[in-house]
């Protein structure tokens, strides 16, 4: 089966057809209302690098990265909404040449594109693809080695019209970014959707305890009781950190610094600044 350029391989296939009626009142031509298919052997998606040059022939298709999708349960897709919908070990993976691929793994997923038919659409990226996932599992986790990034939570939500990401969990939220671990209550993360590179906004309501592995930071381990919230003055990335970020941490504050000195309050607010040494990368100072 082929929708646009998304090619799935099964088998026991059943098509649900829709006869919307005719402003006469007559019965109208069926329309494709809904699929479902019982064993899944693949589902792939391939992805232009350069969407507004690439167009759409082979040739640009075979220079970008594809999304292969695998379950061991049934598959529905709803044409009417376009969402996808996945059971039973999903495996959702963004396979890039030359790279490490970057997977979703869940017990349950949804996925709604943004009208996957329609060629008139500019895409810059992965995300203009997307209106939201959904990803639930015992856990559901994110592994992005092409942004050195983990997530594993009891439910991954990520909307790619407001850029959100919001995960949850029983056992709470395991978050890793580069050198940067993080064990949190849950996670709200509000990104650019032009540029999700950047850094965003994050914010935790509830507890948190953050292990930090950075050669360049002075902070060793961090933790709280009742929330975290930090976002960036202006567009920055942790690649090349140059904007002011602002942090606010409520309740039981306690910071371990490399050096062996420590830090305790019932709450905390500043503004990290980036600081440039001689022969050294950025970092940022309290």
């Amino acid at each position: 089966m082929q929708v646009g350029e998304a090619r799935c391989t099964g088998s026991d296939l059943t098509i649900h057809l829709a006869a919307p009626a005719s402003s006469n009142g007559a019965r109208g031509d069926a329309l494709l209302d809904r699929v479902e298919l019982i064993y899944l052997d693949q589902l792939t998606i391939p992805i232009p690098n350069n969407f507004s040059e690439a167009g759409n022939g082979a040739g640009a298709q075979a220079s970008g990265s594809v999304l292969s999708i695998n379950c061991q349960g049934r598959l529905e897709y709803d044409f009417a909404i376009d969402q996808l919908e996945l059971h039973d070990s999903v495996a959702f993976v963004r396979q890039v040449p030359n790279l490490p691929s970057d997977e979703f793994r869940c017990d349950l997923l949804k996925v709604r594109f943004r009208d996957p038919t329609n060629t008139n659409i500019q895409r810059d990226g992965p995300l203009d693809w997307l209106i939201e996932i959904i990803a639930t599992g015992s856990p559901a986790s994110l592994t992005a080695p092409n942004f050195d990034a983990e997530l594993i939570a009891d439910q991954i939500e990520l909307n790619a019209v407001k850029g959100l990401i919001q995960a949850r969990g029983r056992a709470g939220v395991q978050v890793r970014r580069g050198g940067i671990t993080a064990r949190l209550a849950n996670l709200v993360y509000q990104f650019d959707t032009k540029n999700p590179k950047t850094i965003g906004a994050i914010d935790v309501q509830g507890a948190g305890i953050v292990q930090v592995r950075d050669p360049q930071l002075s902070l060793r381990k961090l933790q709280w009781r009742d929330g975290f919230k930090m976002f960036p003055v202006r567009a920055t990335t942790a690649q090349q950190l140059d904007s002011e970020v602002e942090v606010q941490i409520d309740g039981g504050f306690h910071a371990w610094l490399t050096d062996g000195g420590e830090i305790q309050a019932d709450a905390i607010a500043g503004v990290l600044k980036p600081e440039t040494q001689p022969g050294t990368n950025q970092r940022a100072t309290l």
